[in-house]
This record gives structure tokens, sequence and C-alpha cells, in this order.
């Protein structure tokens, strides 16, 4: 009489919820009349979210800097051996005062080898809300600091092509999916073409630390 093995158990259809510790052998999933069930469990960003493995950082309420060793802005830095990479996930930018030189905002990056002086702090956590203490992961947030070099804008995120009134707000946001990693060693910025006169920009940007 043959024996059931861990690979033709796991082929197996089983109806209804299921759950598992990590490490355990899992069954198919299969629906009432037999059919297998295949879709997304939850949202996209679920389970790095309880993995406790993506952050954000916060800006609020900043004067926004051109691409300068001063930056002002949405600052964060990865740093050198930190074992991670930072894949970018969702980003937003919302003005909320008049300021004609707040009209265009760019992310840029620049080599960081050297822990940021002179920083101002940010909202900086992780989005498993509670645990940033207790899980603060490699990268660090900041709304101000000094860097070693400019940052090279590589990525348009958004033109206000005239100055908003303080009556009103506007926000722009987006999602990299992905497709922006950050090394050891390097710092992103989200930063303005010309410099803003006005503390009036507040940002946010989400990134998950996956091992390099």
């Amino acid at each position: 009489m043959s024996q059931f093995t861990e690979l033709n158990l796991g082929g197996m259809l089983k109806v209804g919820d299921q759950y598992y510790n990590d490490g355990s052998v899992i069954n198919f999933r299969g629906e009432k009349q037999g059919a297998l069930v295949n879709q997304n469990a939850h949202g996209r960003y679920t389970e790095p979210a309880m993995r406790r493995t993506i952050y954000f950082n916060q800006a609020n309420a900043v004067a926004m800097s051109a691409p300068s060793t001063t930056a002002l802005g949405n600052i964060v830095w990865n740093p050198p051996n930190s074992g991670k990479l930072l894949s970018l996930n969702k980003w937003s930018i919302m003005c909320q005062v008049t300021d004609a030189n707040a009209d265009l905002f760019q992310l840029g990056y620049s080599a960081q080898l050297t822990l940021p002086a002179t920083t101002t702090a940010s909202t900086f956590g992780c989005t498993y809300l509670g645990v940033s203490g207790v899980t603060p992961g490699v990268a660090r947030g900041y709304a101000a600091t000094t860097l070693e070099v400019a940052v090279t804008p590589i990525f348009n995120m958004g033109n206000i092509t005239a100055a908003i009134a303080t009556t009103g707000e506007d926000i722009i946001q987006g999602s990299f999916d992905g497709g922006i990693i950050v090394p050891p060693g390097t710092v992103i910025h989200i930063c303005c073409v010309a410099a803003a006169a006005a503390a009036g920009v507040t940002s946010t940007i989400w990134w998950e630390e996956i091992p390099e």
C-alpha cells in the first residue's frame, strides 16, 4: 500500500479558508464544486506590511529645496553595508500654502556614504503601525539635512502650473511599483526644480526593505 508524501498531500484540494504558520506544507484551496481557487487573498502590500518590511517617511510643511547639498524636502537614506535594498512603492505630494516656486517636483538620488549631517526630523516609521521602535528598519528619513553631493533628478513627480491659493490644497500621488531600487550608500530626495519660498509642501514616500 502506497504512502502519501508531502508532495502529493500538497497537491490535494481543500475547500474553505485555511490558516497556517510559517514553514507549513499546505494544500491547494478548492471551491465547493471541486475547482481550484486562484486569487489574490489581500491587497497588493498586505503581505510585506504584515511582515513589517514596508516603511514611510513624511515631511510636513517644508520649504522644498532645489537639488543641493543643503536638502529640504523628503529625504530617505539607505546606509552603506545595510544589507538591504529599498524598493520604492507609493508617494504623494500636497501643497498647502501659496508659493509660485513650488511647481515642479522631482525625485533625485546621489551617493551618501556617511551619516547625513545637521538633520531635521520627519515623521518616519513602519506601516505596521505601533512597531516603529521595535522594528526600525535600516533606512532613515529626514525633512532636512546636509548631503555629500547634490542629488541628480531622475523622475518627474508632478507639476502645479500656477501658485495655488491658501484657500485650497492640491495633492498629487502615484506609485513606483518597485520600479526604482535604492541600494546601500544612496540617498533619495523629493525636491523642486526651483527652491520653494514658503514652508508649505507635505510629502510622503513608501518603500519596502528587501535583502540584497
